[in-house]
């Protein structure tokens, strides 16, 4: 079993609130049956941490906090295969930062990939998710939807 969607990550969003918490949350998941976790972090171009630092910093944060909770789930010999990720909110900010970067790329995509996982805000209109889902697919991204009970 993959979970392509798990705020693990201690101290970075609103899931683990500590590196205790997160690696009972690993070694739950493990018992349970997962091999591989993607440790998604919520992405939104358009404020939080990721506007302030910016992407490449944000990067640097996100790797130091994953490489670490990677080391303590080694010294707690837990068998889980944790890959990077984000779960990207697309709205205009998103496009404007594709734009202004002059590049196809996204930060953490899942384990590096061309997969992207995708929200949006509750109160999105369907034309605007259509929207967004192509303009994210013409740029050659393949999209996992998060969180679809949301939406209309």
């Amino acid at each position: 079993m993959i979970d392509l969607h798990s705020h693990i990550l201690p101290g970075m969003d609103d899931g683990a609130a500590s590196m205790d918490d997160a690696v009972e949350m690993e070694r739950l998941a493990s018992e349970a049956g997962s091999k591989t976790i993607a440790a998604t972090v919520h992405g939104d171009f358009s404020r939080g941490r990721l506007r302030r630092l910016g992407s490449e910093r944000y990067m640097e944060y996100y790797t130091e906090k994953l490489e670490a909770f990677r080391k303590e789930l080694k010294q707690q010999k837990i068998q889980l295969k944790v890959v990077q990720g984000m779960e990207i909110l697309v709205n205009e900010a998103l496009f404007c930062y594709l734009r202004a970067s002059f590049r196809n790329s996204l930060p953490f995509s899942l384990n590096g990939g061309r997969w992207v996982l995708a929200e949006f805000e509750f109160d999105v209109s369907r034309g605007w998710m259509q929207e967004g889902l192509e303009r994210l697919a013409q740029r050659g991204w393949k999209i996992v939807l998060a969180h679809p009970e949301r939406y209309d």
